[in-house]
């Protein structure tokens, strides 16, 4: 057997120093942001916005990622904010459930004492553990404000029936207590919502 084409040159993706040293000197800005500012400079690149976001974010991961294990990350990531702009709801521990809820003080303190109805949805698989995230929402003015975010996984299959709403109701309880007026939740179907 004989081969007599030439393959098709290979294109370098690598991301060049001169790019590099402009997201590196852009790190502070969204990572679209310094992808316009790319394009801009070069707007025949060969290189494509998920690289520009890919190296952004590993620029920026030591922000953010405290920590190998992601729970642990996370909490750190909320403790290094509690008495700012946030505060950890605490949550009694149950075994096969692992769980993380937070709040936002500014909002609560503000607001809290005039809401009156508060909305909960949920949204499944939101990282790489797949955790739920449960969002508690009320409206002032006609803006959604976020009051508190729950994140929760079962571990290992031990958790007890109801384990899920007892977190969840810990959840509606800190911030019922920030909002005393309130008198409608609204749900979607999620019977977990719904028994909480």
């Amino acid at each position: 057997m004989t081969h007599h084409r030439c393959h098709t040159p290979y294109v370098d993706i690598s991301i060049p120093q001169e790019v590099k040293q402009t997201v590196e000197s852009m790190k502070h800005l969204p990572a679209s942001k310094i992808w316009e500012a790319v394009l801009k400079a070069n707007p025949k690149t060969a290189l494509n916005e998920k690289q520009i976001y890919r190296y952004w974010t590993e620029l920026n991961a030591g922000a953010w990622r405290l920590h190998d294990d992601q729970v642990k990350s996370a909490l750190a990531v909320l403790e290094k904010y509690e008495d700012l702009t946030i505060e950890i709801i605490p949550i009694t521990a149950e075994d096969g459930i692992s769980a993380i809820a937070f709040a936002f003080r500014e909002i609560l303190d503000e607001f809290g004492s005039e809401v009156e109805e508060i909305a909960m949805d949920s949204t499944w698989k939101t990282n790489a553990l797949g955790y739920e995230l449960y969002a508690i929402v009320a409206e002032a003015n006609g803006q959604a404000l976020p009051l508190a975010f729950a994140f929760t996984t079962s571990t290992d299959g031990t958790a007890a029936e109801g384990a899920k709403d007892r977190m969840l109701q810990h959840v509606l309880g800190h911030v019922s207590e920030k909002c005393p007026k309130i008198g409608f939740v609204g749900s979607d179907k999620d019977s977990t919502e719904i028994n909480s």
